[in-house]
């Protein structure tokens, strides 16, 4: 039995080859250039675009990175000076403040349990399931001993999430 498209895609081929056959070798061979250069041109386009990409998603996640270890160690300095958590609250605000692109920040003890959560401060910000909350059932983000960043779960926006232990 016959696939239904191999007639529809053979009688294409057919035309295509009337076609083909009635240009002339200089034509053709100036078709064949045009369609190769064309596609040189399209595939460095593409090459090049998705190194701009990346380079631009490395930047995003070593900022990241670089505010959230920052955020950790001025959080660890707040937090050592007599578990201060309005001064806390204080310093995290004006960093988030100063920087329009956090989303959102969270400071988890080692159970798990949030510290502080800029959500439950000023819910208006991004109003977003903080992403800690999902995490916590998985152990390769909960239990990490580096800075890590980590993407989005599946039916969540789409934004760059960073965990920093703070030791």
């Amino acid at each position: 039995m016959k696939h239904p498209l191999l007639r529809p895609i053979r009688h294409v081929l057919v035309l295509f080859h009337q076609l083909w056959s009635r240009i002339s070798t200089q034509k053709r061979l100036l078709l064949l250039g045009l369609v190769s250069i064309s596609a040189l041109v399209t595939f460095t386009a593409w090459v090049l675009v998705s190194h701009a990409q990346q380079i631009k998603q490395k930047s995003v996640d070593e900022f990241g990175i670089a505010v959230a270890r920052a955020l950790a160690r001025g959080g660890a300095e707040s937090l050592s000076r007599g578990d201060n958590l309005e001064g806390f609250k204080y310093y995290v605000m004006t960093e988030m403040q100063q920087t329009p692109a956090i989303a959102y920040v969270v400071f988890c003890d080692r159970n798990g349990n949030a510290l502080l959560d800029s959500n439950a401060i000023v819910p208006e910000k991004h109003a977003t399931e903080p992403l800690y909350r999902i995490w916590q059932s998985h152990p390769e983000v909960s239990s990490r001993e580096e800075p890590g960043v980590f993407n989005s779960p599946a039916d969540y926006r789409d934004i760059v999430n960073i965990v920093v232990p703070m030791k």
